[in-house]
């Protein structure tokens, strides 16, 4: 089994091993072609509330009904901690973690444009070229060996996939889904914004789209993972 890491310089790296078996392993970086943000980024995107606040950020926290007080002095410990990324910060911090995914989820949802994802026009577009290796008949996708794991929140690559294969080879939602399940599964290990390959009828499910609401916060909060760090004695 070959174990192929993508963060930054997602342009450089090569495919053409799918058909033996393969771990795509996706870390931060790997969505920013297609309008995410980098782990810091998005700490930045946050904390930016305390600087240029009220944000479009703060309003949705606010609707989520979190106290101005709480806001701020969420955004100052974070400002403060000289930590990389949110979740990082959050590991230590756990009486932050509610407001803390939800901050990072009202962020990053309006970013998941299914626009962005089919802009030809991008210089780098590496889902694009994932999908030219995985075959150009329909019985070669089936036939990959390729597997992802991603500590990404968002759904991006899955929906690329869905509508590429639905597209090349007319193929139902259902079997698109499907592939994407079990030929080709795709494992958010800290968890994502919503199960996009679960039935529609899933309590998890939800679409890709840039709504947000607080209801649609709430129902994301559950589905994201924050791994704790308990110091020794």
């Amino acid at each position: 089994m070959q174990l192929v890491c993508l963060c930054r310089g997602v342009k450089t790296t090569r495919f053409q091993m799918i058909e033996k078996p393969t771990v795509l392993i996706l870390g931060a970086g790997a969505s920013k072609p297609y309008g995410f943000p980098t782990g810091e980024e998005l700490l930045r995107e946050i904390v930016d509330i305390k600087h240029h606040g009220p944000t479009p950020l703060e309003d949705r926290l606010r609707e989520c009904s979190f106290l101005p007080k709480d806001i701020q002095h969420f955004v100052d410990e974070l400002n403060r901690s000289g930590r990389k990324s949110v979740d990082a910060f959050l590991e230590h911090r756990p009486e932050f973690e509610k407001i803390g995914k939800a901050a990072m989820i009202a962020a990053l949802i309006p970013k998941e444009d299914p626009a962005t994802l089919f802009d030809r026009s991008k210089p780098e577009h590496w889902y694009q070229y994932l999908f030219q290796q995985m075959g150009s008949s329909l019985d070669q996708p089936y036939k990959s060996k390729l597997s992802v794991i991603t500590f990404n929140y968002d759904r991006s690559l899955e929906f690329f996939l869905l509508n590429a294969l639905h597209s090349s080879f007319n193929l139902e939602p259902l079997r698109c889904h499907h592939f994407l399940q079990y030929r080709m599964p795709i494992i958010h290990l800290h968890g994502q914004l919503g199960a996009l390959l679960a039935d529609i009828a899933d309590p998890f499910y939800r679409d890709f789209e840039t709504r947000v609401t607080p209801e649609i916060i709430e129902h994301c909060i559950a589905q994201i993972k924050i791994i704790h760090s308990h110091p020794t004695v």
